[in-house]
């Protein structure tokens, strides 16, 4: 959940607001669907991840895969943000830092 309240403040900062979380999606071609953790107002559905081994289920990236759009965004501990946007690994960053500084960590 942490993560997920992180990129909750990214896509706020951001200038997106939440209007779903966990909405089942279904997966282009298949009748398999995915739940991505938040989808914003405007933009890519979103996904987040914490932790340095969390990665996407095989249906995140079955949609994905089909042309799904999904923003990815992976927090660690130490190494802040990074987005990926429909897997093309556009880097996003530096948010942790003003997290942390904002909480005086």
């Amino acid at each position: 959940k942490l993560g997920e309240t992180l990129t909750k403040i990214r896509a706020w900062i951001g200038g997106k607001s939440i209007v779903a979380k966990n909405q089942k999606v279904k997966i282009s071609g298949t009748s398999k669907f995915t739940k991505p953790d938040l989808t914003p107002s405007i933009g890519d559905f979103i996904e987040s991840k914490f932790g340095y081994k969390a990665g996407l289920t095989p249906n995140q990236k079955e949609f994905i895969r089909r042309g799904g759009r999904m923003e990815v965004v992976k927090w660690t501990p130490d190494t802040g943000a990074k987005a990926a946007s429909s897997g093309t690994g556009a880097v996003g960053g530096g948010l942790w830092d003003k997290v942390k500084d904002f909480f005086g960590w």
